[in-house]
Parts: structure tokens; sequence; C-alpha cells
């Protein structure tokens, strides 16, 4: 463990609840519940890397990203249930610069239209703003994802600019927007 994920550890919650969702700090013994939702195929249709990720892939992603401290990633789960429906995070996570990059997967299909991705927005810039004291959120989404760009944007998100990136997997290019939200901080 670094000192960025010992710091960060100690600024937000190991678990909370919000609404209908209970949000939990990911470990190692969430992997399989994880790449499961993660491999979900409308998840993956409206992921950067749309590639089904690997238990091993998981594993790796874990000791390199979220013990080094640069991810800070929450199960998403139905507080009636316990039922694991999705991840939340924070990345790319810069304490300095105070700015990190947002990001939500919702893998359990009956989950969907539930007003879950408007709740994990809303958490995830509390986390961040609150707790973290960065001063901007970012967040890429395929243009595609209409769904997934309206929330941002009700949620204060604006466009910053708009590239198109050669999608290998499916060999043909793919229009991703970046979006940001700056803290009344910043």
């Amino acid at each position: 463990m670094t000192n960025q994920y010992n710091e960060i550890m100690e600024l937000v919650p190991e678990s909370f609840t919000s609404g209908k969702l209970q949000y939990c700090i990911m470990t190692m013994d969430d992997t399989e519940i994880v790449v499961n939702l993660r491999n979900a195929e409308h998840v993956r249709n409206n992921y950067i890397y749309q590639k089904p990720i690997t238990v091993e892939e998981h594993t790796n992603y874990f000791r390199t990203k979220i013990e080094t401290g640069q991810i800070l990633q929450y199960i998403m789960k139905e507080a009636n249930t316990g039922d694991a429906i999705g991840c939340a995070f924070l990345k790319d996570i810069n304490l300095s610069d105070r700015i990190a990059e947002f990001g939500v997967f919702i893998g359990d299909k009956n989950a969907l239209g539930k007003g879950y991705g408007v709740d994990a927005v809303s958490q995830m810039k509390w986390l961040a703003f609150d707790k973290l004291k960065l001063d901007k959120l970012i967040l890429r989404v395929l243009s595609y994802n209409g769904v997934a760009y309206n929330i941002y944007k009700k949620a204060g998100f604006f466009e910053v600019s708009r590239e198109f990136e050669e999608n290998a997997e499916a060999n043909n290019p793919r229009e991703i927007i970046l979006m940001e939200f700056i803290s009344e901080r910043g």
C-alpha cells in the first residue's frame, strides 16, 4: 500500500448508504462479482475499454491501481437486498492537483432505469469534493451513450471537447466526449 492509498482511506468512508444504494469499498474478495458486472454486454458497449476483462486482469488492476491509491472504487449494492449492481469510482486521483476522473457502470440489467446512475454521480461528487477536497472531476463518455450524457449534464458536468478514437475491437472510429465539473472551491 502506498502513502496516497493510506491518505485516501483515512478521508473516505469504507461504506455508506444513500437512499436505495449501499456503497462499499471494493476488495480483492469482490473480484468475481466485479468481473461479471463489468463484462455485461450493455456495460462493455458503453465503456471506453470494451474488451471483456479476466479475473487475472482485474487482480492486476487491483494491485496496481487500487492498492496504489490511483483508483478509489466502490461496489454499489441495492440496500434492501444486498445484491451488487455495479461500481462507481474515481481514478487517476491526484491529490496535489486536486483532480480525478469519474466513472460508473451498472452491470445488473434489472437495476437500469431506477436512478442509480444519478445517485452514483451525486455520491462520487460528494466523495471527491467534500471528503478528498478535490477541485475538479473529469469524465469521458461515448457520444452514443445519451442516457449517461444527459445524467452528467443534469449533474452539472459540462462538455469540454470531443475527439474521435479508433475502436480497434469494432474496427471503426467512435466519438468520445470529455466533460468536467469544477467545485465551488476550484
